[in-house]
């Protein structure tokens, strides 16, 4: 069945014994026994912000959670062990500022104090200091504490697996400040709007943004319908003609060599910046939206279009200086860049660029400005093997590109896929190279990584969405975890007893993956085929088998559907969907067997329907 499965059979055993140890052998002379932990008492501020004031409510919440004790909240020393939130009571014996030097906007610092026997005696006791440069750092460092030493888990939107604690709790040293400064991770189904919490907890902001920055949107900053009758020559010359589209229908790029279109482009900015949206046309809005998104607006994207490029003297002349397209655009981008500048000197506007495909490869001497950013996307690689591989021609043409971009790019962030991302249902074995590609951007030098989960209609049913986000917030967060220990973990609370089935679909699924010559986030999962998708089938029968909660049963449904969506034929078009509870029980094959494909499509999102309680469509994403 593939390495996979052994390596998540062998982790399970090691999570195993590491969970027995901690709750029998803790060493004695740890920081503060099981009979201790009624002892201890919060510090917060009396004037401290809602979002200190939130960190110290966390942790009693979660503290009674995990102890059963309920500890008490003041913004005084009473003598205890005290859970110091925040650095601004704190003594400078306990916390030296220095030690907080370096965490930047979101690091934290979580350590133990336990005084010398000869202090003790005098009435010195204990400490746990838990604190950030800023609040939002004290905050994080208390999600940080119960997820590293607590064995607390945010699973998904509401929720959360936590560790009983009866042991001697140990010392604790840890200082930790994210390794990128822009994240996010796909679009987490329902907690967009419903679980600030879940988001607070993987260090995310409370509300999911895709990024500053939009895609293709050329056409959004001089659209051909305004523009192209009075100025043809902003458009790309495509076989001695200027046009707005190509020969395949694909909206072209805009002529990146003609200083005009920079000069346009700075202008239609300008109005876009100072636009008044309630007299304002809505489809200015509307274009300004996707150019510039929420919730600052203080970056305006210029990316490249689907079509083909401009064939000008002057396009052609930088691509050639500049051995790569990329000559051209960055040109471009660079004009526009400094006209913000110059327009508006105060406002602090970036420009970014997203390149893909011709665009990828740097220019030779052009170097971005500081107030771009080059956002490098990962669509074209393959998936099933991680990205450092130089083996995959592929692969080992994005590092080099990769490579380039770091060498030039002041501000360089990277567009990754942790799902198939234009077909939500279908199977997407990229996990076990997650991590190496995130170490990779790290180790040149990205400082921003969204990775793009399925955010199309239906999405909260996409194929192990959870697991996915999962990893992919723990990994963007601090990308040298144990990532094995954390999947297991992951789905041992999941998924309960139907966490080896899981595991086995998804080793069949690496399996399977790995004849194909390149694993592609973006289109179907061609090599996952019926028979594949009947031994899967299988696997989650026999996990609706076993005794499992209700939550554990909706579960292990959904991670069911990539199976039913084969064996029903991959439908591409929104259907109605009946209430037929049995669908969830019985094989998808039996079903297929015994029924018009019709029915079968119908029962297939009977499925889905299970899964939200009511009956309602799913429209894959095409």
């Amino acid at each position: 069945m593939g390495g996979m499965v052994w390596k998540f059979f062998l982790t399970g055993m090691l999570v195993c014994w590491v969970v027995c140890a901690a709750a029998s052998a803790q060493p004695a002379d740890g920081w503060v026994t099981a009979a201790a932990y009624s002892e201890m008492h919060i510090v917060v501020p009396d004037d401290a912000s809602a979002i200190v004031r939130e960190a110290g409510e966390l942790f009693q919440r979660y503290w009674q959670v995990c102890t059963g004790r309920e500890l008490k909240i003041s913004a005084f020393n009473e003598g205890r062990i005290n859970v110091w939130i925040g650095p601004d009571l704190i003594a400078g014996d306990l916390l030296d500022a220095p030690a907080l030097e370096g965490l930047g906007a979101e690091g934290c610092l979580i350590q133990t104090f336990r005084p010398s026997r000869r202090h003790a005696r005098l009435g010195a006791a204990k400490q746990l200091i838990i604190a950030g440069q800023t609040d939002v750092g004290t905050r994080n460092g208390v999600f940080e504490f119960f997820k590293r030493f607590a064995g607390v888990q945010w699973l998904c939107e509401g929720a959360t697996a936590p560790e009983r604690l009866r042991f001697t709790f140990p010392e604790i040293d840890f200082r930790h400040a994210p390794h990128f400064t822009y994240r996010e991770a796909g679009r987490y189904g329902p907690h967009v709007l419903l679980d600030s919490e879940y988001r607070r907890a993987h260090h995310f902001p409370d509300h999911y943004a895709p990024g500053p920055f939009g895609v293709e949107t050329l056409h959004d900053l001089l659209p051909p319908e305004i523009h192209f009758q009075q100025h043809p020559e902003y458009y790309a010359l495509i076989g001695g003609t200027r046009v707005a589209k190509d020969s395949d229908g694909r909206p072209a790029q805009l002529c990146f060599g003609n200083p005009d279109v920079a000069d346009a482009m700075i202008k239609v900015i300008a109005e876009m910046a100072r636009v008044d949206e309630k007299m304002a046309d809505p489809g200015l809005v509307a274009r300004r939206d996707r150019v510039a998104r929420a919730p600052d607006r203080k970056t305006w994207s210029i990316a490249p279009m689907a079509g083909g490029k401009c064939e000008c003297a002057a396009c052609r002349a930088l691509e050639d200086a500049e051995g790569s397209p990329a000559g051209a655009l960055i040109a471009l981008v660079n004009r526009v860049a400094e006209g913000l500048e110059d327009a508006f000197p105060s406002a602090g506007y970036r420009v970014h660029t997203l390149v893909r495909g011709v665009w990828r490869k740097p220019p030779a001497s052009i170097r971005p400005r500081e107030n771009v950013t080059v956002q490098v996307s990962t669509a074209d690689c393959d998936f099933r093997r991680p990205f450092s591989d130089r083996t995959s021609a592929v692969n080992a043409s994005f590092v080099d590109d990769l490579r380039g971009w770091a060498a030039i790019a002041r501000a360089l962030y990277v567009w990754d896929y942790g799902a198939n991302c234009s077909h939500p249902f279908e199977p997407h074995p990229n996990l076990h190279t997650m991590q190496e590609n995130i170490q990779l951007y790290d180790q040149y030098q990205v400082t921003g990584v969204y990775m793009e989960l399925a955010d199309a209609p239906g999405a909260e049913w996409a194929e192990l969405n959870a697991l996915r986000s999962f990893l992919c917030a723990a990994l963007l967060w601090d990308p040298d975890l144990f990532v094995d220990e954390l999947a297991e973990r992951f789905l041992a609370a999941y998924y309960g007893p139907a966490a080896r089935q899981v595991r086995a679909y998804m080793a069949l699924c690496e399996e399977k993956a790995s004849t194909v010559q390149r694993l592609d986030p973006l289109s179907p999962a061609i090599w996952f085929e019926a028979e594949a998708a009947a031994w899967a089938d299988g696997l989650f029968q026999e996990a609706l088998a076993l005794r499992l909660s209700d939550d554990q049963r909706r579960r292990v449904i959904i991670a069911r559907l990539p199976a039913l969506w084969v064996l029903a034929g991959r439908p591409e078009s929104e259907v109605a969907a009946k209430a037929m509870s049995e669908a969830a029980e019985r094989s998808a094959a039996d079903i297929l067997l015994n029924i018009a494909p019709a029915d079968a499509l119908s029962r297939y999102a009977a499925a889905l329907a299970l899964y939200g309680g009511h009956v309602r469509a799913a429209t894959p994403a095409s």
